[in-house]
Formats: structure tokens, C-alpha cells, sequence
């Protein structure tokens, strides 16, 4: 399309003198994008390795939901690197021309990682606050996520038309109000989902399970506030982004979000996940509870068929021993003094109350 409306051999005058594009900051801007692609696509690998089950649990939905709208963006944030970094080679028309369709899509899909980010936030709170019974509504709140922000997207991208600037920066002409309303909003959320799950925290036992759940949720609220706070200053005031240096930082932090959001995922379920991958003699739950003032993890398998058929046989053990002493204090009787056979006995326990009922029967 650029190629045939806009062609890339044009005379010098057309070339507006610029400041030379920095290779460092390209070079960070192409890294960022390229990790945060990275960590999308292995989540999304990893979710299609669930059991159907798990999949449909609210936290790997969110995640879900979030990686995709990641991937947009970060797809964006590559081509516009790319582009940045062969700046020089394109005419005015083409620049300008490439900010248009760039500003459309990139807010679409940042709109909806911002409010999916608000979403788990909010999610985040309801648990700290033990208001369970809402989490159900939450899984059917995740489309409208998708239709708000598209909609969000599109009214902003109307209201303010990015422009191009000569320091090759695709950026606002004035404050975009859409955009600093949506992430500030989030801001507040997540900084108020934060404080309140550390308070819920501190309020339970040091080892308790529901205080590391809620210090593992409070995370992603975390990498939220790292990487959109300053880019959050500078879309409320523009002069920061005239500064080369704070403007590529914003840029590198914020498309480093989805690469943090994917890490926190991969460190904290890293055991959960491999329990729910669906291949055998893996363990399907682990939690952690507190007694005697220790750390005990308990590891709960599942139980085969092989197991349970030994558990009948001990507690058919157990049933006879019982009536045996009865036998032993009462006198004898025919139906406690015979040990009750069961093929394939092999239970320690049953040879061990076998042997004693034929000690039993010398002795007599």
C-alpha cells in the first residue's frame, strides 16, 4: 500500500531535515517487543497444554485474554521499530502515512491489555476482600473487556489523530485524555488492589496459603506500575516526550509488560502447571500448610486402582484383627477365629496378621 501510494524515491526537498535515529534506542525498543512476543506465544503454548478443566479457571482466562491482546500490541510496537529504525530511507508522505493505520490498531489493542490489566486487578480485590461469589461474573465480564476496549480504541483514535514529528516519533499533537483517563484508572486499581491484599496478607499466618495466594496475585498489579507509570507522565505532559531518552524508556517499559506479565506467570505456576499438563505420574495438587511452626508441603497424588484395592485389603485386616481379639478375651468363635481369605492378598499388613493367627493357633 505505501509502496504504490507513496513512493520512496523522492527529491531531497521532500526530506525534512531530522535528528538521526539513536541504533541504541532502536536496538531496545526491537528487544522489548521481541521478548514480550516471546513470553505471549509460550503462554499461549502452555495454556493449550491444560486439561480442559483448568482452562476455564478464571486466572488462566484473564491471562488468556491478555496475552492475545499483548501479542497486538507488541505486533505493532515491532513494526514500528522496524520502521523507525529505516526512518531515513521514507519520505514525509510515507511517515505520516504509516502513523495513521499504526495509531488505530496500537491504541485498539492497548486499550484492551489496559482495562484485561484492570480486570485482574479488580479480580484481585474481590478475593482479598473474601467476596468469592463474584468471581463467577468476572469470566463473563472478559468479552465485554475486548468490546470496551476496541470501542475506547476507536473513539480515541477519531478524537486524536497521532502525528509525525521530525525526532521520528509518532505521538499526540496534544494530551490524549482517553488514553491517560484508562491508565490512570488502571493505576488507581492496581495501587489500591496492591495495598489491600499486603494488608490481608499481614493478617494471616506467616506460612498461611492465603497469604503467599495473595502476595502472588498482588504481582501483576506491580508490573503494571512499573511499566506504565512512566508513560503515564508522559502523555500528561508532552514535553517529556521531546526528551529522547525518557520517551524510549517509556516505550521499552511499557512493551516490556506482557514479558513481565508471562514471567510472573511461568515462576508462580511453574509446579501447577506441570501437575496440569495431563501426562501420568504427576502429581496433581501441592499446597502448603501450617503446623507445629512448620513449613509442610503436602503433595496429593492420585490415587489408582492398584491403591485402592489395597486399602480394602488392610481395612478387611483391620475388621478381622479386630474380631480376633474378641476371639482371644471372649473364647472362640467360628465366625471370629477364622481368618476371612481374599485372593491376592499381599498387604504388609495383612502377611503380619496372618502370621499371628497361625502363632495364635500354636499356641493353642
Amino acid at each position: 500500500f505505501f509502496a504504490a501510494n507513496y513512493p520512496r524515491c523522492a527529491a531531497s526537498s521532500d526530506r525534512p531535515a531530522m535528528a538521526s535515529v539513536n541504533p541504541t534506542f532502536v536496538a531496545a525498543l526491537l528487544g522489548a517487543n521481541l521478548l514480550s512476543l516471546c513470553g505471549c506465544c509460550w503462554y499461549l503454548w502452555t495454556f493449550s497444554r491444560l486439561k480442559p478443566a483448568s482452562r476455564k479457571r478464571l486466572s488462566h482466562l484473564q491471562l488468556l485474554s491478555l496475552a492475545v491482546a499483548d501479542m497486538g500490541l507488541h505486533l505493532g510496537g515491532l513494526v514500528y521499530s522496524v520502521f523507525q529504525a529505516g526512518d531515513h530511507t521514507f519520505t514525509k508522505d510515507v511517515r505520516e502515512g504509516f502513523c495513521k493505520p499504526y495509531d488505530v490498531i496500537f491504541r485498539i489493542f492497548r486499550f484492551i491489555s489496559v482495562l484485561q490489566e484492570m480486570h485482574i486487578a479488580s479480580t484481585t480485590l474481590l478475593q482479598a476482600w473474601h467476596h468469592q461469589r463474584a468471581l463467577p461474573c468476572c469470566i463473563k465480564i472478559i468479552p465485554l473487556v475486548w468490546v470496551l476496549g476496541g470501542a475506547l480504541g476507536t473513539v480515541d483514535a477519531v478524537l486524536v489523530k497521532w502525528e509525525y514529528d521530525p525526532k521520528a516519533h509518532c505521538k499526540p499533537p496534544r494530551i490524549d485524555t482517553t488514553s491517560v483517563l484508562a491508565i490512570g484508572s488502571c493505576a488507581v486499581v492496581c495501587a489500591l488492589a496492591y495495598v489491600v491484599t499486603m494488608v490481608q496478607a499481614a493478617r494471616r499466618a506467616p506460612m498461611s496459603v492465603q497469604r503467599r495466594f495473595l502476595r502472588r496475585a498482588s504481582v501483576f498489579c506491580v508490573n503494571f506500575l512499573a511499566t506504565y507509570t512512566l508513560m503515564l507522565v508522559c502523555y500528561s505532559n508532552l514535553s517529556w516526550m521531546e526528551n529522547d531518552m525518557i520517551w524510549t524508556l517509556a516505550q521499552v517499559l511499557e512493551y516490556l509488560n506482557g514479558f513481565f506479565n508471562t514471567l510472573t506467570y511461568a515462576l508462580q505456576t511453574r509446579s501447577a502447571t506441570q501437575g496440569a499438563t495431563g501426562h501420568p505420574h504427576h502429581q496433581v495438587a501441592s499446597f502448603n500448610a501450617m503446623f507445629a511452626s512448620r513449613d509442610s508441603v503436602v503433595q496429593v497424588s492420585a490415587v489408582g486402582a492398584e491403591a485402592r484395592q489395597q486399602s480394602d485389603q488392610e481395612s478387611l485386616a483391620l475388621q478381622w484383627a479386630r474380631r480376633h481379639l474378641e476371639y482371644v478375651q471372649d473364647g472362640p468363635s467360628p465366625q471370629s477365629a477364622v481368618m476371612p481369605a481374599s485372593p491376592g492378598m499381599q498387604s504388609p499388613a495383612v502377611e503380619l496378621l496372618m502370621a499371628s493367627e497361625q502363632f495364635a493357633s500354636g499356641s493353642a
